[in-house]
């Protein structure tokens, strides 16, 4: 009986599966497959979501923390202040299309068109030619310092000694300050003994300690990156726009895909914090204001971000 049984089963697996047996093997071998394939589609669909999720968030910290730390690194650390000074242009250039270079003001908000879509038209040249912002958006322009020093000794005439020259280049504009007035000069040579000779003379009286600093103007702002998406949709960026001394200023694309940058103002009314737009160009510091808030959208997701000041 045994070696029937043997038998019998030694001749079933010597003819193979059965067409039954087969398609079960091949039904199981298929699920096994498209659950692989589902596995890896989710896995690849999730990915693409968090890669782009990532890219959003990125570009909104950058974007947040770029504009942040200028407005809150604004001004002069003149030891006098910079808000309630006369500031003097000493520096020979026509500085008339700059005028925040020679205002009081660290920080200046408002609507990009007109003033200063005509701006950048005007200093970008062919590379702004047709529209090179977005519309209906605002700007942020500031006053920052790059390097701080001091007099070592009495300004006479034009030569000008500092406590150090270090990255202080011909064409550069400097701000001298005392306690009447704030010069804006140019530097035209700078020796090896911390000597600096001007284009022309300062106007004020400066003394040994007095501050000098150099300082250029940023200005944030949503331009054309001359790119479209795949509708054929303009891409806009996050610019930023840097005037510093004499030269011609420089433009960067600092952010893709950011769009609608909007600045307001909060004031205190009844306990209530109440923000307000902006009509036209502003200085911050005549506004009386705790706060300025900047909003912008990164592919189609909105941002805020409040700045004490």
């Amino acid at each position: 009986m045994i070696d029937r049984i043997l038998l019998y089963t030694a001749s079933k697996y010597s003819r193979g599966l059965s067409i039954v047996e087969l398609l079960v093997a091949m039904t199981i071998s298929l699920i096994a497959a498209s659950t692989a394939i589902i596995i890896f589609f989710n896995f690849k669909d999730f990915y693409n979501h968090s890669a782009q999720k990532a890219s959003i968030d990125i570009k909104e910290l950058t974007v947040k923390q770029a504009i942040y730390d200028s407005i809150i690194n604004s001004g002069l650390s003149c030891a006098y202040g910079t808000n309630t000074q006369t500031y003097i242009n000493d520096t020979g250039d026509d500085l008339s299309a700059h005028s925040f270079l020679t205002d009081s003001s660290n920080i200046r908000i408002g609507n990009i068109s007109p003033n200063i879509s005509d701006y950048l038209q005007t200093n970008l040249g062919t590379s702004c030619s047709g529209t090179c912002y977005q519309n209906n958006t605002d700007y942020i322009m500031v006053k920052t310092e790059t390097k701080s020093t001091y007099l070592a000794a009495n300004l006479v005439n034009s030569t000008l000694y500092l406590d150090s020259t270090n990255s202080i280049n011909p064409g550069d504009y400097l701000a001298l300050c005392n306690s009447d007035q704030i010069d804006l000069v140019k530097v035209s040579h700078v020796g090896n003994s911390n000597d600096i000779t001007l284009f022309q003379p300062a106007t004020g009286q400066y003394i040994v300690d007095d501050y000098a600093g150099k300082f250029e103007i940023l200005l944030f702002y949503i331009g054309d990156s001359g790119r479209v998406d795949n509708s054929g949709n303009t891409i806009y960026s996050l610019f930023l726009y840097i005037k510093s001394g004499s030269s011609v200023g420089q433009n960067y694309e600092l952010v893709s895909s950011v769009e609608n940058l909007k600045v307001s103002y909060a004031t205190i009314k009844n306990d209530q914090i109440i923000w307000n737009n902006i009509s036209s160009d502003t200085d911050v510091d005549t506004l009386n204001t705790p706060a300025l808030k900047f909003s912008f959208s990164v592919d189609g997701k909105n941002f805020t971000k409040v700045v004490l000041i």
